[in-house]
Order: C-alpha cells, then structure tokens, then sequence
C-alpha cells in the first residue's frame, strides 16, 4: 500500500511538472522592455552618419572644446560602421607625438544606431 502512495504522488509530480513545462514554453513572458531581438532596424533611434558619429564620440571623449587640426594630431582617428553589430566605431589612436610620461592608449568609441547607448573601451597598442 504504501508502494502504490508512492508511485501515485511521483506519478502526480511528474504530470505537475509536464504541465508547467509546457505552460512555460507555450505562454511567453511579456514585458515593457525592449529586447535586442526584437528591434527594428529601420528606425533608429540615433540619426548619426559619419560626421555626427565624429562629433558624438569627441564630446564622449572631452574633446568637444578641441575640434580644431591641432587636437586631431594627438590621436589618428578612424570611423567604419559595424554593419553586423549595427554601430558606429570609432578608434582613437596615439600617433606617436604624445609625450613620454603618456600612457600610450587608444580608445574606442562605439555608438550603437538602433537604441542609441555609447560604449568607450581602452585598448592598449
């Protein structure tokens, strides 16, 4: 008798189980958010095309008061659009005319079309 409790309730969890599994994959969570897969990649938040990605990522960088030739000649600049990840790169390289005492670090600006967030990473050459 005892056995037979057993298998009755493992049989009951089993199926408890079953059920909630398939009511996990069949009714999907919804929330407010929205998600990267879910973007429409026709509207873009961020209007940038290359000369206003330039701009963004000097203000991003504290460059906005320098924008003149004599500021561009501590980093050489290269701007390519990131077709996979549907972003703006922009690289900030030291040519060499930095001082010593300078770390010798570039960085990398990157400026995501879709929603808009700025990501800055230091890379060391």
């Amino acid at each position: 008798m005892k056995i037979k409790i057993l298998v009755v309730l493992q049989a009951i969890s089993i199926f408890v189980i079953v059920l909630l599994g398939i009511y996990t994959v069949k009714v999907q969570p919804e929330c407010e958010r929205i998600h990267l897969d879910d973007i429409e990649r026709d509207e873009d938040i961020a209007y940038l095309d290359k000369e206003m990605a330039r701009m963004l990522a000097d203000i991003v960088m504290g460059a906005e008061d320098n924008l003149t030739d004599e500021a561009n000649t501590r980093y050489d600049v290269e701007i390519e659009f990131d077709g996979q990840h549907y972003e703006w790169v922009i690289s900030y390289e030291p040519n060499g005319l930095q001082p010593d005492n300078e770390a010798n670090q570039g960085k990398v600006v990157r400026i995501r079309k879709d929603n808009g967030v700025i990501t800055v990473s230091e890379n060391n050459f």
